[in-house]
This record gives structure tokens, sequence and C-alpha cells, in this order.
């Protein structure tokens, strides 16, 4: 039951998807925008600037797990502090999700630094450091940390942080609405595709609707990437307020397939504290 729980708090992030990513029906690499120099290394930036506007959320909806032939729903209430006032990371999380008739069944707080679970429905408590490993013993799935969860569930990418030199960036035009744009990152070995809609050039930030990620360094000239270690798909707009903030979040892992609903969301609230009285 732990396990279980603690897959529909995390897996969010994480899927493995049998699918390939598509051959580009374009020129490739020959994407260019009017006075730009490297097209792919600006679309990634303006995605990081972009991320800059998700600052908070409070919300809530309907979670859906997905296992062979069983399932299980709930409904989930989240409050999460990505950033504080002056733009710094934070990334305190806290979710209840409840089964049916609305009775609690977990509650979870993390942050970079601790992490608390209570199993209400067994009377267990967990806590400890979130760190990359101790997730994986949790979840059996690799790779996950609370920042690439913060960043999801306001429909980013799992990892946006600045590229460095040894990064390689490619960016491939399937049509004029819709883009991959991938990543390759040396010092973590990693490689990342996002799949990006909106006309390049104009202005607009562009809408992610697909994420995957390798755990491994992939060429980014090859036609046809494996499968990933991680998928993620992004769908509709319940809110642009202040960021897009889609509608579904779905996820597949080994099997097990995730999806997630927001229903009522308050995007940035001011003030908003972030907190579960987790027993001792």
């Amino acid at each position: 039951m732990k396990r279980l729980v603690l897959i529909v708090l995390l897996g969010i992030v994480a899927g493995c998807s049998s699918r390939e990513v598509q051959k580009s029906e374009s020129s490739g690499v020959s994407v260019s925008i009017q006075g730009i120099i490297d097209p792919a290394r600006e679309v990634y930036e303006s995605l990081h600037q972009y991320a800059i506007r998700a600052k908070s959320l409070s919300a809530d909806g309907a979670i859906t797990l997905k296992q062979g032939s069983s399932s299980q729903s709930g409904s989930f209430e989240l409050k999460s502090k990505r950033t504080d006032a002056s733009g710094v990371r934070v990334d305190s999380l806290s979710m209840i999700v409840s089964g049916p008739f609305g009775i609690t069944a977990a509650k979870f707080l993390g942050s970079p630094k601790e992490y608390a679970f209570i199993n209400v429905i067994q009377g267990e408590h967990y806590r400890g450091k979130p760190d990359p490993k101790t997730i994986e013993e949790m979840t059996g799935m690799k790779g996950l940390t609370i920042e690439a969860l913060s960043n999801v569930i306001y429909g980013l990418a799992p990892d946006l942080g600045q590229l460095v030199p040894l990064d390689s960036v490619l960016l491939r035009s399937l049509k004029k609405d819709e883009h991959l744009l991938f990543v390759r990152r040396v010092r973590t070995g990693i490689t990342e595709m996002m799949r990006l809609r909106g006309i390049l050039g104009n202005g607009s930030p562009l809408s992610l609707t697909e994420y995957q990620r390798w755990n491994s360094l992939v060429p980014l000239t090859t036609s046809s990437m494996p499968s990933a270690d991680f998928a993620i798909t992004y769908e509709g707009a319940i809110s642009t307020d202040k960021y897009r903030l889609p509608n579904y979040i779905r996820a597949k892992s080994a099997g097990r397939e995730l999806e997630v609903e927001y229903r009522n969301v308050k995007q940035n609230p001011d003030p908003l504290t972030v907190k579960i009285k987790i027993p001792e």
C-alpha cells in the first residue's frame, strides 16, 4: 500500500512509453527564426523564461491509477509553492489523496530537504530525505526528484535548468505549429525531448504537449529514438491566467497508467501556506 500510494503521488513525473518519437517530415535541423542565430537554444531559453511565471498553485481534482486489469480512482487536494517572492526555488508541496466517499487515504508533504508521508488507512508514517535513490526505492522509478515533480504539476518540463557549454540542442519542425526540441545533457548523462505547439518567432509562448526523457546520451542525429525512460503527456488548458496549466497530465510506466485531472485551481495565490499536520 505504501508503494502504491507513493506511485500515485510521485508517478506524475514518470512513465515508460512504448512509442518512438516521430521522424521529422521537415528539413530536420534547418529551422530558422529571423534574427536568431541558434533557434534551438532560443526556444529552450523561452521555455525557461516562461516557467518563471509559475510561482505557486492551489488545486483539486481527480486521480486514477490503472495497472493490469485493476483501476483505482480518487480525488486530491494540492498546494505547491514553486518559488518564493524573490523567485528562488523552494519546491514545497503538500497533497492529500482521498478515496471513495471522501475518506482520506494518504497525506504527503515534501521539499528538497525532507518529506513526510502518512498512510492514513494503515496508520503508517514515514519521514526522510527525498533524494533520487530514496524515491526510486519507493516507486521503482529512476531519476525522480521533488524539483521535477514541482515542475510537472505546473505543466512544465521536469528539467529546465540552464544549458551549459557541453549540452547539445536540436530543433525539428514537424509542422508550422508543431516542433520537437531535443536536449542532450553530457554532464548528467540524459537526453530529453519536448513536443511543442505554436508559431516560432511570433512572441507567443509555445505550449508543451509531451515530454520524454532517456537516462542515457542518445545521438540527436538518429532518425528514430529508442523507448523513453520517462514519458508525460499534457492535454488541454484549464487556466492561462498566469501560466498555461493543463487539464490533464497522463503517464505510462511498465503497464501502469496514471491520469491526473485538474478541476478547481488558483494560480499564484497570495498568500499561500504549504503544510499538513503529520502525526509524530
